[in-house]
């Protein structure tokens, strides 16, 4: 078989069956991340809430809230990896409360700047009552 110089061959390969399968398992990854339906966390942050009734999709900014308050490194990195990235950039601004380093972690890592944040809205909000 005469080719030219560069010219590559697919052996049989056809790229609408590439598409297809690489299509078929996204498609996958996506049905098994919905039938996963809470993160493999910890109970650690939720000492005050039952952990089996809570709803991780309809309450994920107060699961993102205690986890990222009161959890573990390790819990936070798997809410990333469950909710994703931008998911949590979204929500975590609107929780209500951090504690001074947390918030300074969070507002670092996800590269949001402070006054975005509903917590520290509020705490500009209120006055210092002991000012020396």
């Amino acid at each position: 078989m005469n080719r030219n110089k560069g010219e590559t061959r697919c052996n049989s390969v056809n790229l609408s069956e590439i598409y297809m399968s690489v299509n078929a398992n996204i498609s996958n990854i996506m049905e098994a991340k919905r039938v996963l339906s809470k993160p493999n966390i910890s109970q650690k942050a939720f000492w005050d809430v039952d952990f089996e009734r809570i709803d991780f999709e309809k309450n994920s900014v107060f699961v993102i809230d205690k986890v990222f308050n009161y959890g573990v490194f390790s819990d936070q990195l798997e809410l990333i990896r469950f909710y994703g990235f931008e998911r949590i950039k979204n929500d975590i601004v609107k929780i209500a409360y951090f504690r001074k380093p947390v918030f300074a972690f969070v507002s670092s890592f996800f590269d949001l700047d402070k006054s975005l944040f509903k917590a520290y809205q509020r705490r500009q909000e209120q006055p210092n009552h002991w000012d020396f």
